[in-house]
């Protein structure tokens, strides 16, 4: 038997028997078996230390520590308690004595369990990850001698189990009572040789070791809990544990953390209220009750974070720890006596279950391709998609990552996408064209420097037979803008769809007294030989009656990326148009004006939004009314809305434990979605004092979207010089 090892806790009435040094188990006051049904908050608030490592509010998250695999390597556990009843405590007994894994005559290791994942059933108490898969490696004889950890071997066999079993975290509420300090490196490389290397396996395997500091009232861990400090590669997935009371002050009983700092956390261990070995509950002190709630809490972290590692899993413990708050027992703050004095009381101080299921650092959301970390909304939505889509967008579930760990966590699409903006319509206004003579017959011209519509029509031979070229940068409207001439900017081309100057060739297959055929080409302008589109329009005139259809299939640039970076793609677009102009006098006229096309664009990436046969209506529709010097017109416009169709884009929604992002295809059903809104333009052309000419151009619309709200307003004047 190895001399001094004991249970971590402090003698009170019980001492375990066979196990040498200061220590023991106790019962303070017993708590009788018969107990009563009480509420959940009840349950909760029983056991204090709960509310002091914030547990409440890490469990409302949705992490109680689900099937996390967690062994207690103690006296065993008491299975038939009422705290584990809807469970089945597995495990192994490593002791030889009577009643296997599933009993516990010392009530130690009970009390420890039900700490760590006691259940929430309204009864007693309640763990802090509750629904936790308990591991009972039962260590200690039916006499409470530790027998299965007295030599080298036998710890290396308890170790070992740990990989067979897949535990995730190992609860060690045991060690001797000599500190760390009075071993050293290479003698622990050879006593030790086989727990440590089947330890570091158990952690290769992904076990985090958690051990109590111990009870021996010194300002150093002992050994076990220090190993760290001189078998440096065990660190990164181990934690010490020394204890606080209910008033966050120091337990005198208590070992501190010494050099074992960096590895080194406090949780409460004074007078904790858990289960009793027969039924019922008790209360005990010790570094053995603190170090449950650090197990517990690791559960936690893992159950939220299943993408984490091990090491992950302990720098997120620890980085969320406190030293705030805290008080030593000659009554050191963290204000008063400074960090590093703390430290070596607390370590990294008081465990925070909250804080560890909580951001660290800031989350991003991830860019494919891109090493950027995208930390605020700023990915884009379509305008033009509706209002609808936007709130679906905003509450679409997306994964965001803490920059400080990678772990994942699920929020809403508002919290990545600019879901709640909505860019105004274009603006709707006469095209401000000038005319000019190029030729000396039948020949005129238009151009639009805002509206980027620019026509014109050349007589070739004898016959007038007319040649159409029109240029515009309001691609969708370029078929028919020979026929529209400055009413062509009152019809809207959707946000979604740049601006590109595109030219078109126009000219009749057949021309009649009442009805004209046109083809026609379209130009990319910025290739010159890109052809981009094609189709006809076909011109009905009866008196002053005059109608327009038109069809037309194009290529056009969309801005359906989800950031600058990925904004434009080139689609097919196929339109129909159209349009009337009915002469009511000779100042008046009513016109009307839709256009429907339907798009479809590549397949939906991580970067594009793709749509899926879009149906998409526009409309314009009112009164002119003119004179020599001015013209005005007022009427309704619908931006553009879909009648039918989807739109689609994979979105992140978790990691794997590669740190490789994975990413889901989330669909939206587009539908009707009429928004019909107010406008009025005019445009004039005056003189100043008889000798100066200015050109004067006014519109107002109504924002389709707040129905109450001025969408655009705008007022230009011209002087010619």
């Amino acid at each position: 038997m190895v001399k001094g090892i004991t249970l971590s806790v402090t003698a009170s009435i019980i001492i375990i028997t066979g196990c040498g040094g200061g220590g023991g188990g106790g019962g303070v006051g017993n708590i009788p078996t018969n107990v009563s049904f009480i509420s959940h908050e009840e349950e909760y608030q029983a056991q204090y230390g709960l509310n002091k490592i914030n547990t409440a509010n890490a469990n409302l998250g949705g992490s109680t520590g689900e099937n996390i695999r967690i062994a207690v390597i103690d006296t065993g556990i008491d299975g038939n308690h009422q705290e584990f009843n809807q469970g089945t405590i597995l495990g192994s007994d490593f002791s030889g004595s009577s009643g296997g894994h599933a009993a516990d005559i010392q009530g130690h290791g009970t009390h420890v369990a039900a700490i760590i994942s006691a259940e929430k059933d309204n009864f007693g108490m309640r763990g802090v990850a509750y629904t936790a898969q308990l591991y009972s490696y039962r260590t200690a004889t039916n006499s409470g001698d530790l027998f299965a950890l007295n030599s080298d071997a036998g710890r290396a066999a308890v170790y070992q189990q740990h990989i067979t079993d897949n535990i995730q975290i190992s609860n060690n509420s045991w060690g001797s009572t000599s500190n760390i300090l009075n071993y050293n490196e290479a003698d622990l490389r050879v006593t030790d040789s086989l727990s440590i290397a089947a330890m570091r396996s158990a952690q290769e395997n992904g076990t985090i070791f958690v051990f109590a500091a111990n009870n021996s009232y010194q300002d150093e861990v002992s050994k076990e809990a220090g190993l760290p400090y001189y078998i440096n590669e065990l660190t990164d997935q181990f934690l010490t544990v020394m204890a606080v009371d209910n008033n966050l002050k120091e337990a005198a009983f208590s070992n501190r953390c010494g050099v074992a700092a960096d590895f080194c956390l406090a949780a409460p261990g004074k007078r904790i209220y858990s289960a009793k070995t027969g039924g019922g509950y008790t209360y005990k002190n010790g570094t053995s009750m603190a170090a449950p709630h650090v197990s517990g809490v690791l559960a936690l972290v893992i159950n939220q974070f299943p993408s984490l590692s091990a090491t992950d899993v302990v720098n997120r413990v620890k980085a969320t720890a406190s030293l705030d708050n805290l008080t030593s027992y000659s009554g050191c703050t963290l204000e008063s006596c400074g960090e590093n004095e703390m430290r070596a009381v607390f370590g990294h101080g008081l465990v925070n279950a909250q804080a560890a299921v909580n951001p660290v650092g800031v989350l991003y959301y991830p860019m494919p391709g891109s090493k950027e970390k995208t930390k605020k909304p700023v990915l884009n939505v379509p305008d033009g998609l509706g209002q609808d889509f936007r709130k679906w967008v905003a509450n679409l579930n997306v994964a965001m990552f803490d920059d400080f760990d990678n772990a994942r966590f699920m929020r809403k699409g508002s919290d990545v996408f600019n879901s709640k903006a909505q860019s105004t319509a274009a603006l709707i206004a006469y095209s401000p064209n000038q005319s000019k003579t190029l030729l000396k017959s039948n020949q005129s011209s238009g151009f639009s420097t805002e509206f980027g519509h620019y026509s014109q029509s050349y007589a070739m031979g004898s016959n007038a037979y007319p040649v159409y070229f029109s240029s515009s940068l309001r691609t969708m409207n370029l078929a028919s803008a020979n026929f529209w001439g400055d009413l062509s900017g009152l019809l809207i081309q959707p946000s979604f769809i740049p601006n590109q100057l595109h030219e078109q060739i126009e000219m009749p297959l057949y021309q009649g007294k009442f009805l004209s055929l046109r083809p026609f080409m379209q130009i990319a302008k910025k290739t010159q030989s890109d052809l981009a589109g094609f189709g006809f329009n076909l011109l009905w005139q009866y008196k002053d009656t005059q109608l327009l259809s038109s069809l037309s299939h194009s290529k056009q640039n969309l801005s359906l990326g989800v950031n600058k970076a990925y904004d434009r793609s080139q689609q097919q677009i196929q339109s129909i148009e159209i349009g009337l102009q009915q002469p009511l006098t000779e100042s008046t006229m009513f016109f009307l004006r839709s256009a429907y096309s339907q798009l479809n664009t590549d397949p939906a990436n991580t970067q594009q939004w793709g749509l899926k046969q879009a149906n998409l209506m526009r409309l314009s529709s009112g009164l002119e009314i003119k004179n020599k010097n001015f013209k005005v017109v007022f009427g309704l416009y619908d931006p553009g809305h879909f009648t039918e169709g989807e739109v689609s884009l994979f979105v992140a929604k978790g990691i794997n434990k590669n740190k490789q992002v994975y990413y889901e295809e989330e669909h939206f059903e587009l539908k009707t979605e009429q928004r019909l809104a107010g406008f009025f333009a005019a445009k004039g052309h005056f003189m100043l004092g008889g000798k100066q000419a200015v050109d004067i151009s006014l519109s107002i619309q109504q924002s389709p979207y707040k129905r109450r709200h001025v969408d655009q307003a705008s007022l230009s004047a011209a002087f010619d010089f």
